[in-house]
């Protein structure tokens, strides 16, 4: 034990997280879920759900990450490395002087990562993590037009982190098993 933090057990194979900052500063929801096989390999899932919307568009974001991490201390309380991708999805529908539109832009990322997992010996664990990577996106517009164009570039501005980030982040709070 170190400063009331404890190493992680051999036993404890999966951690179950929420990234609970993201919700109020962001708007967005966000799961992660890890499982450790061999004592260093990780595999981790990651869901996220985030509800935009201003005055001419209503959109909803939904990603999913996957999420290879090479343990460097055999346990779950470890830094970690590793590779991940993942698929970003915003649809939504807006108007805009009378002109009803509908729209989808999806992501693909691939990058890289870091990160730090501390495990406290009830199970309480917290994880910091950041990476970089690069994206391709698409977008399609229906109809379309300047004033279309406009508004949802101004919902991209809105949503910095959502759109145009090739980055991962991770400070989350959980619970390993």
């Amino acid at each position: 034990m170190l400063n009331g933090i404890a190493i992680a057990k051999d036993s404890d194979k999966q951690a179950l997280n929420i990234c609970a900052l993201a919700i109020p500063l962001l708007n967005q929801y966000i799961v992660n879920y890890e499982y450790l096989y061999g004592q260093r390999h990780g595999l981790a899932a990651r869901v996220e759900y985030a509800p935009m919307s201003d005055d001419a568009i209503s959109s909803t974001g939904k990603a999913v990450v996957l999420n290879y991490r090479w343990h460097f201390s055999k346990s779950m309380e470890s830094i970690f490395a590793g590779p991940y991708a993942r698929y970003r999805e915003v649809i939504g529908t807006g108007s805009v002087g009378g002109a009803a539109f509908n729209f989808t832009i999806p992501e693909w990322t691939i990058g890289v990562n870091v990160g730090k997992r501390w495990v406290w010996r009830n199970g309480f664990n917290v994880v910091l993590s950041a990476g970089l990577g690069v994206s391709t996106r698409t977008e399609t517009v229906n109809p379309t037009n300047a004033a279309i164009d406009s508004a949802i570039t101004t919902l991209k501005t809105d949503h910095p982190t959502y759109f145009n980030t090739p980055s991962y982040g991770e400070f989350s709070i959980g619970y390993v098993f």
